[in-house]
């Protein structure tokens, strides 16, 4: 019963999360404007993922 409840509220939480996720914010793209991603890799594996963001003035 209780694995049962903690599913259920795990399933609600999630959902009102996911609307959120999905919302479009133009002023957020704007300001990540300039992402760069690299990585760094040895014999084909990725020892590190690098994200440089420079955020713009608005």
């Amino acid at each position: 019963m209780k694995k049962l409840l903690f599913i259920l509220l795990l399933i609600f939480f999630s959902g009102c999360s996911i609307k959120q996720a999905l919302k479009h914010d133009p002023f957020y793209e704007k300001t990540l404007k300039y992402t760069q991603r690299a990585q760094i890799l040895n014999s084909l594996e990725t020892k590190s993922l690098i994200d440089a963001v420079y955020l713009n003035n608005l």
